[in-house]
């Protein structure tokens, strides 16, 4: 097994969503002063991966678009067909992959960068109850993981927590505060992260 370094290890941003709660891209909102997808990429950085990817149509950045499967079905499905997405295209050129959400901008590198210090014989790392971020061996056995839970008729069969529940992991204890892994998905939630960025500064 290869060492989880910036040669093995890749980064990558999961912006596939369609951001329904919050009514516009969120990917695209200015987060004091950058675009959320760049400081998402930036983030991921500075915890000491060189290449991080986009999975989404972004072409102003290192992206992988997410193309659908044969019902067209890669968004509605959620992060699990995003996932299959970007393994699939990443496979063969790095052992392990980063993954982070495009609406955690609280995420301190530092959170990122305990992910990579885990050994590199553990399928899956990720903080506790949070799923993300999270660290993934990219090899066939995560491939077949993610093509049969998508194959699965239930909703609840097709999550994340499904996927950790087949692969061998450690869980991380959560970040003091937890809140630095907080999704945003209301235009309240964002308010509340920009008032938690400045008050931080």
């Amino acid at each position: 097994m290869a060492e989880v370094n910036a040669e093995s290890c890749c980064g990558v941003v999961l912006a596939g969503g369609q951001s329904r709660r919050m009514g516009e891209d969120k990917a695209l909102l200015q987060f004091h002063g950058e675009p959320l997808v760049a400081r998402m990429l930036g983030r991921v950085r500075q915890a000491g991966l060189a290449q991080v990817f986009v999975s989404g149509d972004y072409p102003d950045y290192p992206h992988l678009i997410d193309f659908p499967d044969a019902a067209g079905q890669v968004i509605s499905q959620g992060p699990l067909a995003g996932l299959l997405s970007v393994a699939e295209q990443l496979r063969g050129q790095y052992g392990f992959m980063v993954v982070v959400p495009v609406d955690m901008p609280l995420l301190p590198p530092s959170t990122i960068h305990q992910l990579l210090e885990q050994p590199a014989e553990i399928p899956a790392v990720a903080y506790q109850d949070a799923y993300f971020p999270l660290r993934l061996i990219l090899d066939d056995h995560l491939i077949e993981h993610l093509r049969c839970l998508l194959d699965q008729h239930e909703h609840k069969l097709r999550s994340l927590r499904a996927l950790l529940e087949r692969l061998p992991k450690r869980w991380l204890p959560l970040p003091d505060p937890p809140e630095l892994l907080s999704n945003v998905n209301t235009p309240e939630q964002w308010q509340w992260a920009l008032q938690q960025a400045l008050s931080e500064e």
